[in-house]
Parts: C-alpha cells; structure tokens; sequence
C-alpha cells in the first residue's frame, strides 16, 4: 500500500509531462484546421514549457509577398494583449513609490489638462487598470464617431492623445468608484497616456524603456522597426480580405503593440517567473471579471481544477491573439493569428485540455442559400429592370453594384471559399454589361412622366445603401 502511494504522484507527474509533450501537436492540429476551414489565413502558436523552452507551431502564410511563411518572428498586431503592458507600467510605478493604485487621475496629472469638478478626475488610476472606472468602452463623441468612418487607419487613427484627454477633462463623472467591471478601451487608453506624459514621453517610448528593451524584445513595438517590413504579417476580415493596420494614437496604452511569438514568449516568462518590476503586482486579484472569472491590473483571471489561468486576448481589423499562463503547470501560451476569427477557444484549450476545443464552425446553409439567391439574382435584376431613358440605366446599374458590395461585405467568402467570390464578381460584371447593351439605344434624357414618390424613395435608399457599403468595406 505505501508502494502504490509512492506511485501516485509518479503517475500524476508522467502524464501532466505528456500532457505538455503534446501542446504542440495539439496546437498545430487545431490551427491546421482553422486554415482549411477558409477561416483563418495563418496563425502562429508558441508554447512556453516550465523550464523556458519555446515550442513553435504554425499553419497557412503570413500574407506578405516579401516573406510568406509563417513562424516565431513573423509579426502581428496583437491589440488588447497592450493592455497588461499599460498596467505593468503602472505597477512599476507603484512598486517604487511613484503612484498609487488609489491615485487620481487629477493627482496624477494635475497640470496635463483643467479636470472638471466632479468628472474623470477623480477616478483613480487603479480603477482604469482594473475596467472598474465606469468608464464607457471608447470615448464617444462626435468626433470620434466621424473619424471611425472616414480614416483610413483603422477607427481610431484620426483620435489623438489630445483629443483623449480633453475628452476626458470635459466629461461628466462616472460617479464614485470602484464600479463593476466593464472593460473600457478608453480607461486603458487614458492611464497609458497619463504614465507617459507625466514622465515627458509617449507611451510606445515608455513601453520600449520600461519593458521591451529589457526582455530584448527589440522588434516589438508599437511601429514596425525598419527593415523588419518582411516579418509582419498582412491582416484579413471574417471574409479573409486583406485589411489595413490599425494606427492608435490617442489611445496606444489600449492595443497599439506589435509583436510576434518569439519575443511575447519572452514577455510570458518574465511575467510568470516574476523577473520583471511589476509583475507580481498585476496578477493579484482585485475586482470580478464576469461568471468565475476576476481581474488584476488588466489580466484577466479565471480559476481551475489545477491552478489560476492569467491571460488576455486581443484584435484589431485582421488580427486576433491570446496570451496567458497557468501558474498551476507553469505552461505559457501564445497564439497569434492574422485573421478576424478569435483564437481564444485555441489558447485556453491548451492551458486547461478541460475546456473544449470545437472544430471550426462552418456558416450555416441557409446563410450560403441566400447568399448565392441573391447573386443569381442579379442578372435578374438587369433584365428585367424599367429602361425608359440612360438615367434609368445608371440608377439600375446602381442598385446593382449596391446588391453585389452588400453581398460582398456580409458574405462569409473564407469558409464559402475562393470560387463563390469570383462568382459574385462575374455575375455582377455580366450584370452591368448587360444593363449598358440595354442603354445604348435609349434616350439621354427621361421622357416626360409623373412623379413617383416609390421612386424617388427607392433611389434615395439604393444610394444611402451604396454608401454604407463603402463605410463597411
């Protein structure tokens, strides 16, 4: 009987080593699947065993010509995984003495900006790296809402640190604190602008002295260093189209990093082995996150069976990533994707094998159905169209080109795969052909007819709708 005690945790230990021997084959599977579902372009996946060593696992292409595969350098915007940054800045400072979790923003930054009495000022710098500020999620204004459809630098490109903070110095008060969690892009932007400017600098040169620069992680940041172009990777929707990348400049403490699998395996360790100031201080639990969960300074905390999990998630336009680790098994896991489908179902699965892993959902039939109605509904829609003039013929053309940009925009063309979008865009080529063939023997002008108020409101929302296309491209 003492003999089979002895064994027991002998057993226990040989198969939680097997368990993480095989992280990686399970990573790789789950990210090869994502690929051949059309659901993800390429993914990246890190697995940081307890003594430090980096497995690394990748599936599809990074999307850039210059450097197609995928690896541990390759680049991605890794989005909200920024915020456990902002809030190690934080807890650095804290730690010798600089702040205070309860320091106000006021207190923190009395000269930066005229704070309204009661407002924002009086939230304190613990609450904003906790989402328990009562701080909506972005700083809406009109302003803001503006900028969000007309930059071509992601929604937040045009909103400056300036226009954050005098946002925030006119605002009405959330009310005493601390308030129930509700995460607060705007929060988090705010106290990475505040640490920064208290100390004469900007945020990306504080994060870059404070923390990269000491892990050596010297292609992280928030620009791409020069001549590392070839190792970032090109960002794709739920349709795998490629997008653009996302500039933040008034709200960079929130999800303006860059980096890749190499250099956040560097960032995991330091974090889990406590070799970085501010560290420890950030995984204490301090607020409830929502079900089981709770919060620290930004990483978010979920109990298991074996241990606490600490981990974020992140993504912008094309990008989607996790970070975390389990202070239990001492495993550490990155997953970096350039694809607007989440990978944090990858990257708990293989912290906690008792979350379930789901294959790749597929869009539902009934979604593909409509989806291919309303293409072959465009010739249709050209042949049978009223011609009485050329007028008539454009506004036909437009509805048209409007049908196919709203099919192309909410069409899921990954999983549909590469052949439904050539479809769509043949059969609206055919379509507007055959409308000019039709017009050339008709008028240029509208012969004389009554005014049609059906008409003029289906013109007027074949417009409003053409134009909105164009905003969700």
């Amino acid at each position: 009987m003492a003999r089979l005690r002895f064994l027991v945790p002998l057993v226990v230990l040989a198969g939680s080593v097997q368990a993480q021997d095989d992280l990686a084959g399970r990573a790789r599977a789950a990210l090869e699947a994502r690929v051949a579902a059309g659901t993800t372009v390429g993914a990246v996946a890190g697995i940081v065993h307890p003594d430090g060593r980096l497995e690394v696992v990748a599936a599809g292409r990074s999307g850039n010509a210059a450097r197609p595969q995928l690896d541990a350098l390759t680049l991605f915007e890794i989005g909200s995984i920024t915020k456990t940054f902002t809030a190690t800045l934080l807890a650095q400072r804290v730690e010798r003495g600089d702040l205070r979790l309860a320091t106000t923003v006021r207190e923190a930054a009395p000269d930066l900006r005229d704070w309204k009495r009661p407002g924002v000022g009086d939230v304190t710098l613990g609450q904003l790296a906790t989402h328990t500020a009562g701080l909506p999620r972005l700083p809406i204004d009109a302003w803001f809402l503006l900028g969000r459809v007309t930059t071509r630098d992601g929604p937040y490109g045009h909103y400056t640190a300036d226009d954050l903070l005098d946002h925030a110095a006119r605002a009405e008060s959330p009310g005493p604190g601390p308030h129930a969690f509700a995460y607060s892009n705007y929060g988090m932007g705010l106290l990475g602008e505040i640490l920064a400017r208290r100390e004469g600098t900007t945020f990306a040169a504080l994060a870059r002295r404070d923390i990269l620069a000491p892990l050596g992680m010297t292609r992280s940041g928030v620009d791409t260093a020069p001549g590392d172009e070839p190792l970032l990777a090109h960002g794709h929707d739920g349709s795998l189209f490629r997008t653009g990348y996302w500039k933040l400049p008034g709200l960079g403490g929130a999800g303006a990093l860059r980096s890749n699998v190499e250099e956040m395996a560097a960032y995991l360790r330091a974090h889990r082995d406590g070799r970085i100031a501010g560290a420890r201080l950030t995984h204490e639990l301090r607020a409830k996150a929502g079900g089981t969960s709770g919060v620290g300074l930004a990483w978010i905390v979920k109990p298991s069976a074996t241990g606490r999990i600490l981990w974020h998630n992140g993504g912008t336009g094309g990008f989607r990533s996790f970070a975390g680790f389990h202070e239990g098994s001492r495993v550490g896991v990155i997953v970096l994707s350039n694809s607007s489908v989440g990978v944090d179902e990858i990257g708990m699965h293989l912290l906690d094998p008792s979350q379930p892993l789901a294959p790749p959902a597929a869009p539902p039939a009934w979604l593909l159905a409509i989806v291919a109605g309303v293409a072959l509904a465009l010739p249709w829609m050209a042949w049978r169209a009223k011609l009485d003039a050329r007028p008539d013929a454009l506004w036909s053309a437009l509805e048209i080109a409007t049908t196919a940009l709203l099919v192309h925009v909410a069409a899921p063309w990954g999983p549909a795969g590469p052949w439904a979008w050539r479809a769509l865009v043949a059969l609206t080529v055919a379509s507007l052909a055959l409308v000019a063939w039709r017009a050339r023997s008709l008028p240029a002008r509208t012969p004389d007819r009554p005014a049609s108020a059906r008409r003029a409101i289906g013109r007027a929302s074949t417009a409003a709708l053409f134009g909105l296309g164009l905003l969700l491209l």
